[in-house]
């Protein structure tokens, strides 16, 4: 495994790319990237603000697009820009997938995505972007009082469930506090996205996606949006909530490896 400054590479083969979700790392995908190692080479990226990548020098314009140029220009040093490949991303990395892949079609073998959090799709004064708007509005609220702490319980809990936050050890709360300053620029620039229904219409490879259960109804009606307007998509749903891809790894990892293995059949 060759780690570098702010991404990971490792393995033969098949080029996949691993976009990971607010809040976390290049590291979320260890368990995905020990399974598929041996049949393909990986690239894990940390998004702007994680892992080892800093936070965007102009947080005031901070967009999806910034996001999508950081990726490519890490896709630059380790791929030949006539080169394709398998594209995977989890909630805020899964909407970055999305973009890239519209910016890029004709690189990108195949999409999988876990909830991508395009809230943009959300229609105005639905419960759904209600829900999510006030998580936004108490997150912003906590921030203007500089309760990093507060903050960082309200993403955790409203993500993963009531009273997580506080079962996390010591450690592991510093660790998600410290990433809470680029979770509002997250949301921020998932609300301001450009792209519409007819642009996501235009996705015409194979999409893999993926949903929880158990997730919060603003992801899964994201996903339920979506599902009209892929026109080659496969659905599977998995027993957790939507940080599956690090409760239920077995699960959401095994979709994602049959799916591939499909994908390369002659």
């Amino acid at each position: 495994m060759n780690n570098k400054y702010g991404y990971l590479v490792c393995g033969y083969g098949p080029i996949i790319v691993l976009l990971h979700s607010s809040m976390s790392s290049k590291e979320q995908w260890k368990q995905l990237i020990q399974l598929l190692r041996h049949k393909f080479r990986i690239i894990a990226i940390d998004l702007a603000g994680y892992g080892d990548n800093e936070l965007p020098l102009n947080p005031q314009t901070f967009s999806t697009e910034d996001e999508v140029n950081l990726v490519e220009d890490i896709l630059a040093k380790e791929i030949k820009d006539n080169e394709s490949f398998h594209l995977i991303g989890h909630s805020y990395g899964g909407a970055i997938a999305l973009k890239l892949t519209i910016k890029i079609l004709i690189r990108i073998k195949t999409l999988t995505v876990f909830e991508p959090v395009a809230f943009h799709l959300l229609p105005l004064d639905t419960i759904a972007r209600n829900e999510i708007a006030t998580i936004v509005q108490k997150l912003t609220c906590a921030m203007e009082k500089k309760d990093t702490i507060s903050a960082t319980k309200v993403f955790i809990d409203y993500w993963s469930g009531k009273g997580t936050f506080e079962k996390l050890s010591s450690k592991n709360q510093l660790t998600f506090i410290q990433y809470i300053d680029k979770v509002l620029l997250d949301f921020a620039a998932l609300f301001k996205e450009l792209l519409t229904l007819k642009d996501y219409s235009k996705i015409n490879i194979p999409v893999c996606m993926i949903k929880g259960a158990k997730s919060p109804l603003a992801s899964l009606q994201i996903v339920t949006i979506l599902e009209q307007y892929l026109p080659d998509l496969s659905i599977h749903c998995v027993p957790g909530g939507h940080m599956s891809p690090l409760t239920h790894f077995k699960e959401v990892n095994m979709i994602i490896e049959n799916f591939l293995a499909v994908q390369s059949l002659p």
